[in-house]
């Protein structure tokens, strides 16, 4: 059920989904921190895969700097958006496919990104394993996220919402899998030391959660100052990724 409310809700905010605060802004600064993630990486990236890739916003900067890019996302009509971006583009591969289960044959990625993907997963565990699976040996994976819904007040005030819409949306599908899904996606524990705490169920050796990175760079961005980004990196060999501003 989960999924299939998350196909719909991501399909229904395809179209605009640009123009939403923070998806789609400071290409700028995402160019530098893809930058010096790809420079800072000891091996030369090939192939890279954007794992939740939505519209392409991070594909089209990835692909810019040099490797060829397989871009995912379980929405079709995400892609739609993705597609019309970089239809005049050679080194990308557009892909409808769910996170936790990826059509990439094993360790074949250089590097696994992901942006505002982990919290909206059913089965963050699973997915992460599955990332891991794609990549090569010396692979790493690069996600940014960040705890979007801590504020309980906010989560207080939608359930209150919640039940007032509840009647108005009872022959509204569409609006129904909207509040449906907001609500999962808020009642979800996305705070850091959750994060930590599933990677750990991951078992892997190599981890490192990165809580200043974005800080410094998207200082003067809203969600920054509303919301707590971090960088999560994840590697299968001993070999750290040094990344640094």
């Amino acid at each position: 059920m989960y999924k299939n409310i998350a196909r719909r809700y991501w399909s229904q905010r395809g179209k605009t989904y640009d123009s939403t605060p923070g998806h789609s802004s400071h290409e700028g600064i995402w160019r530098r921190i893809l930058t010096i993630v790809i420079r800072s990486y000891s091996e030369v990236i090939r192939r890279c895969v954007d794992i939740g890739c939505g519209t392409g916003f991070m594909t089209k900067i990835l692909q810019e700097l040099g490797p060829y890019v397989v871009c995912l996302d379980i929405s079709r009509d995400m892609l739609m958006q993705a597609k019309a971006k970089l239809w005049r583009i050679s080194n990308v591969d557009i892909i409808e496919a769910d996170a936790e289960n990826l059509p990439i044959r094993n360790g074949s990625i250089d590097l696994a990104v992901s942006r505002h993907v982990i919290w909206t997963l059913q089965d963050p565990v699973t997915a992460i394993r599955e990332w891991l699976r794609i990549l090569k040996s010396s692979g790493v994976i690069v996600s940014f996220d960040g705890t979007w819904c801590s504020n309980c007040m906010f989560k207080r005030t939608f359930k209150v919402l919640l039940n007032i819409f509840r009647i108005v949306t009872k022959y509204n599908v569409s609006l129904r899998d909207s509040l449906k899904y907001n609500l999962l996606r808020i009642f979800r524990k996305d705070n850091i030391e959750i994060v930590r705490k599933m990677l750990k169920i991951c078992n892997i050796k190599y981890i490192e959660i990165d809580l200043t990175f974005l800080k410094k760079l998207l200082i003067s961005d809203k969600l920054q100052r509303d919301y707590s980004y971090y960088m999560i990196i994840i590697r299968k060999s001993r070999k750290r990724l040094q990344v640094s501003p």
